[in-house]
């Protein structure tokens, strides 16, 4: 008798692994389901600003470097949706400008017409950045 209450509970038992591996296969596990939705990246383009000569030459003559056509250049981007954010840094040392753009040949060409980089106050570095769409300013998202 002992034997059979043997065989039955294996019996039991088995049915029971082959029923849990079944479910673990075709269920997500708790934790997959606790992870994030996959995070989807747009291509902006960040202009990392500093200091170019006419800045430089203006700090040590005393003069103020004059940003107003800087400004209105970078309210008009921003107002046709190509400039995106954008300011100085606050240790002094340059600012960076995030534009959306087709591809970095036109961010470039953005970069060129800014009366600060024609003035040559601006020197910058463009750089392609994968920016999480998220983290777009609310109706920024492409």
């Amino acid at each position: 008798m002992r034997f059979l209450l043997v065989i039955v509970a294996l019996g039991v038992v088995s049915i029971f692994v082959v029923a849990l591996r079944a479910d673990s296969t075709t269920q997500p596990s708790a934790a997959a389901a606790t992870q994030p939705a996959p995070v989807r990246r747009v291509t902006v383009y960040a202009a990392i600003v500093r200091p170019g000569p006419a800045w430089l030459a203006n700090r040590a003559a005393g003069r103020a470097n004059d940003m107003r056509r800087h400004f209105e250049y970078t309210r008009t981007m921003r107002a046709e949706g190509r400039l995106l954010f954008g300011g100085p840094f606050t240790d002094g040392t340059g600012g960076l400008l995030v534009y959306r753009a087709e591809n970095i040949d036109q961010a470039r060409a953005y970069m060129d017409a800014d009366p600060a980089t024609q003035d040559r106050i601006f020197e910058y570095d463009l750089h392609p950045w994968a920016l999480n769409a998220a983290d777009l300013p609310r109706g920024e998202h492409p």
